[in-house]
């Protein structure tokens, strides 16, 4: 049995756990890049969007503060493959809450065809 998709979600739980209050207390989205290629992301909302992650490989990720977006601003998460395909993540959509813990989303699928998906809420 393949226990490998665990490790990341170990690893976000525990990095959620341990992080600071202060680090805590802001909105952030968080992009990991579970399997299949390395990556970067972005949150846009309306005219405004973030700046490109740095890249993260396969096993890492990053964090992407959005404590700036108004209450209930609509948003998407985008993810370049470095070397192939970007993808929207899924759902579309998000709308933007303040909250003490960070939103995660993978990524898996190919360099060509990337995927992404919110892990939980």
């Amino acid at each position: 049995m393949n226990k490998l998709p665990l490790v990341p979600l170990i690893l976000v739980g525990l990095a959620v756990l341990f992080m600071p209050a202060s680090a805590s207390a802001q909105s952030k989205v968080c992009v990991y890049a579970q399997h299949g290629y390395s990556a970067q992301a972005r949150v846009v909302s309306g005219d405004w969007s973030s700046d490109w992650t740095r890249v993260f490989d396969i096993g890492s990720g990053q964090c992407i503060d959005i404590s700036n977006l108004a209450d209930s601003a609509k948003y998407r998460i985008e993810v370049q493959a470095i070397g192939g395909g970007a993808k929207e993540c899924t759902p579309k959509y998000g709308r933007y809450a303040a909250r003490p813990w960070p939103l995660v989303y993978f990524t898996n699928g190919s360099t060509t065809m990337p995927n992404c998906f919110l892990v939980g809420e």
